[in-house]
């Protein structure tokens, strides 16, 4: 049974010493875990495919939008429900001349951010952006109080030359995001004990039958290697969350799809040419 968190003074001194809001990659520690909070609404607690960490989120929205950020190459670490300084964001409000949010025993109550993301630059570097995640209707809301505790987390970041934006649900591709829990949900399935052969003859299928549904192929690989039903289609979901095989990720995904609209056959031919079977399949 989860416990809920009255925070205090005394409160926020045990979460740091718990090491709450510290570390990166597998060793981060939210400052916020939905046990905190057993009775709060649509919680999320998502396994890290990469490094198994468990992600946790407060709403469907932040839940998407990790999916969606999972799937780029340029996102290195995810660190949700990240702390602020109290003594710099006192600072801040003071200063914007609005009330800091304080806790039931008058102390300051810690503010988080819903991500902070270290992102891989084009130039070979790393860098830091700041993302809030909120529902457009809330954004657009006369909901003073809520506008006033954002500006506040704005002025953070930028005073620390972090870029800080709010995201809706209209700032990414909700498909790519559904698509990207969907591959990602088989990142760490066991291979096929015929993996290799399998994936020769998948791909050797898939070039001959570009406008056959992925189904039909995949189940025709199963009778051809007498496997149970389902393992070829699993495993081109495996392929894919590791990168080996690429499907458009703003079509919805379906087994029902030709493979022509969903997946680049044109690797699947370099595949099979560097395998020396391209003429396999064209002969």
């Amino acid at each position: 049974m989860g416990r809920h968190i009255v925070y205090s003074e005394a409160v926020n001194r045990r979460l740091r010493e718990e090491g709450r809001g510290k570390g990166e990659g597998a060793d981060y520690v939210p400052w916020l875990l939905c046990d905190d909070f057993p009775s709060k609404g649509r919680s999320h607690r998502i396994p890290d495919p990469y490094n198994h960490r468990i992600h946790h989120f407060f709403s469907d929205l932040e839940a998407r939008y990790y999916y969606y950020l999972c799937w780029s190459k340029r996102i290195l670490d995810v660190r949700e429900q990240y702390p602020l300084s109290p003594e710099r964001t006192l600072a801040i409000a003071d200063r914007l001349g609005v009330k800091h949010p304080r806790n039931k025993d008058g102390s300051l109550f810690v503010m988080t951010t819903d991500f902070l993301l270290t992102v891989h630059t084009e130039d070979d570097n790393e860098k830091y952006l700041a993302r809030s995640v909120k529902r457009r209707e809330d954004i657009m809301s006369d909901n003073k109080r809520l506008k006033e505790k954002l500006q506040i987390e704005a002025t953070y970041w930028i005073s620390l030359g972090v870029e800080w934006k709010i995201v809706t649900e209209e700032s990414f591709s909700r498909t790519m995001a559904d698509n990207a829990k969907h591959l990602l949900s088989r990142y760490n399935d066991p291979l096929p004990p015929n993996h290799e052969e399998m994936r020769i003859i998948l791909f050797r299928q898939m070039s001959q039958q570009k406008s056959n549904t992925l189904a039909n192929v995949c189940t025709e690989v199963d009778d051809l290697l007498e496997q149970d039903p389902g393992t070829a289609l699993r495993f081109v979901f495996y392929l894919a969350a590791h990168r080996e095989l690429t499907f458009d990720m703003n079509t919805p995904i379906r087994a029902s799809n030709l493979i022509k609209n969903i997946i680049d056959t044109s690797l699947i031919d370099n595949y099979l040419r560097r395998e020396g079977e391209l003429n396999a399949t064209s002969g």
